[in-house]
């Protein structure tokens, strides 16, 4: 049976300003740095009535954290998602990821 996350706005932006999470950006070098708020940035302009809704909760924890961060960020996440069961036959729709394909995104990585 397919499934969708519904997580409110709140509760991304407080999994992004988590303690353990916090002090792995702060301690991270520049671009890291800047590549994770970006990240974070995109998926959070996609909220709608101060929802993000999601096919897979894996896609909402940065690429960039190890995988001790990624784990703990994806933990928080789970937790404060409502899951919506779709009904038989229906398929999740496709999220399409906002933080990949940007202009300023594709030269902010050619750059690296």
């Amino acid at each position: 049976m397919a499934r969708i996350y519904r997580l409110l706005i709140d509760a991304y932006e407080y999994a992004y300003f988590d303690s353990k999470i916090r002090e792995f950006v702060y301690n991270c070098n520049e671009e890291d740095s800047r590549y994770i708020k970006d990240f974070w940035d995109s998926w959070e302009d996609t909220a709608k009535n101060a929802y993000i809704e999601i096919d897979n909760i894996d896609r909402l924890v940065c690429d960039r954290f190890p995988t001790e961060v990624a784990k703990h960020m994806k933990d928080m996440l789970f937790k404060e998602a409502e899951v919506i069961e779709l009904p038989q036959g229906q398929k999740a729709p496709e999220y399409k990821d906002p933080y990949r394909g940007t202009m300023s995104r594709q030269v902010y990585r050619s750059n690296r």
